[in-house]
């Protein structure tokens, strides 16, 4: 029987040679060297995929969480800014700015809805819906010579959100649906029972963010429970 390079061919010199090594054995070196392409197989495959499976099913259920409170935190902070900039607009421009939970385009009085959406508006009519150009009383200023409405300014708008809302007045009974902010600064709504909390939650977590809105209209905000929120004065 011929071993390596028992001939002179060189052919066959070069095969013997790939094949046992440059020293005529099948050395570790050159069996890596002959394994070293040939990919994977189909177990291997399939324990790769089973091994990642189970790595993305125990990070899942922490980047949900991440998510929802993210989105709830977000909500909240959109909201507080809308309760700022309807002060800031009310104070500036000398008139009264709505912010309300909305059912379509108007006014909801239900205080479930802020999770659906919210608008901060002027509400020139006084009709709790946000008009446009088209409504004849829309806008138009007392005592000039403008004939034209013009749609009523909306200042912010707060898009529906999967997070759990609670609004509560003190006490605990259910909060307002709408406020309005007057030239003054100060907030108007239907309760006598100051401050409004806003309390945002997410199905996966315990904790809860809070929104704190007071009649001088002084907002806050509380992030999971944080506990640094000192409550506006009422």
């Amino acid at each position: 029987m011929k071993g390596p390079e028992s001939t002179h061919d060189p052919v066959a010199v070069a095969k013997d040679r790939a094949e046992f090594g440059a020293d005529g054995l099948n050395t570790p070196t050159s069996i890596s060297a002959r394994t070293k392409d040939r990919g994977l197989t189909l177990i291997e495959l399939v324990i790769t995929l089973v091994i990642g499976g189970i790595l993305a099913g125990l990070a899942y259920p922490a980047f949900q969480q991440f998510v929802e409170s993210a989105n709830a935190r977000q909500g909240l902070e959109d909201l507080a800014s809308g309760f700022l900039s309807a002060r800031t607009m009310a104070v500036t421009n000398g008139v009264n700015v709505r912010v309300c939970a909305l059912n379509g385009n108007a006014c909801s009085n239900n205080p479930d809805h802020w999770k659906t959406g919210w608008a901060v508006f002027e509400d020139c009519d006084g009709d709790g819906v946000i008009d446009d150009a088209s409504d004849s009383v829309a806008c138009t200023p007392a005592n000039s010579n403008v004939t034209t409405a013009s749609p009523e300014p909306v200042f912010a708008r707060g898009k529906a959100n999967e997070a759990t809302w609670t609004v509560t007045e003190e006490g605990g009974a259910a909060g307002p649906a709408v406020f309005t902010f007057q030239p003054n600064g100060r907030a108007f709504s239907t309760t006598n029972n100051w401050p409004i909390r806003f309390s945002v939650s997410i199905p996966s977590s315990e904790k809860k963010s809070l929104l704190v809105v007071s009649i001088l209209g002084q907002v806050c905000v509380e992030l999971r429970d944080s506990g640094e929120c000192d409550e506006p004065g009422a």
